[in-house]
């Protein structure tokens, strides 16, 4: 049994690889240790600390390595999945802002999120943060204050880490504010994802094309389980959706204020 970080330093598990290094070497002064070190794109690579003259150890830690990696790869493929429909609300307690009167019209009346780009003709919006109810009652601080269930605002400080997560599936908007630095965040990814035959949905009078309302998920596995944040085809207004690792790291990293529903669940 193999655990990654046995060596000094610790890590997380890896267990279930079925590779062992007990006797792995005859070398009188060989320490039978390897550190695993897996970084977030679930890369594994082992670190020698062994003193080893025969370089027995070292053909091992060649070996052990491209098992390992193969073992990870194919157990992240195989893992359950889910999707969860993720929104902000005003009802639980977190700081929210609030859209000044001017600009109220053209964001919530003039622009539909519906993954489309809209930094082009995007201008700034005013908007205040409220950190108290209406009974003078403290809301609790966040890095994602609520602002509408069509989008997800965000303090700038938390930009770099929602970047590095989330890559490129979404623009910044700018959003001014006396009370801090805050951004828009408008999903732009958008994927045709749907078993339609197997989800059970209507569609909207005017246009058979659209997606009124979704009562059971059916997506299609391959194209989500990459996916961290998106819009679905076709039912893209005003729903976002993500996967465990988006949820996870929102509860990792202390991120109040979001709901997560879970529409969908596969599993191995």
């Amino acid at each position: 049994m193999v655990s990654e970080g046995s060596g000094a330093g610790g890590g997380e598990d890896c267990r279930g690889s079925g590779f062992s290094l007990r006797d792995c070497c005859t070398g009188s002064a060989c320490s039978q240790n390897l550190k695993l070190v897996r970084d977030a794109d679930g890369n594994i690579s082992a670190e020698n600390q062994m003193d080893c003259s025969y370089g027995y150890c070292l053909a091992l830690q060649e070996i052990l390595q491209g098992f390992l990696q193969n073992t990870w790869k194919k157990g992240q493929s195989m893992r359950n999945i889910n999707v969860w429909e993720v929104y902000n609300t005003t009802q639980n307690g977190y700081c929210n802002l609030d859209v000044d009167d001017k600009d109220y019209y053209s964001v919530y009346l003039c622009k539909i999120f519906d993954g489309k780009k809209m930094s082009d003709d995007w201008l700034p919006v005013r908007v205040e943060l409220i950190q108290e109810d209406v009974r003078g009652n403290k809301l609790k601080p966040t890095c994602m204050p609520f602002m509408s269930q069509a989008h997800l605002a965000v303090e700038n400080s938390f930009l770099d880490k929602l970047d590095g997560l989330c890559g490129n599936t979404y623009e910044k908007l700018k959003l001014n504010s006396d009370d801090g630095d805050f951004t828009l965040i408008n999903i732009i990814n958008v994927i045709d994802c749907l078993d339609l035959e197997n989800t059970k949905y209507r569609v909207y009078k005017y246009s058979k094309e659209e997606i009124q309302k979704i009562e059971k998920f059916e997506f299609i596995r391959s194209k989500v389980e990459k996916e961290v944040i998106f819009k679905i085809k076709a039912y893209s207004r005003a729903h976002m959706f993500c996967t465990d690792i988006f949820k996870e790291r929102m509860e990792e990293w202390g991120v109040g204020g979001l709901v997560f529903e879970k529409v969908w669940s596969a599993k191995k």
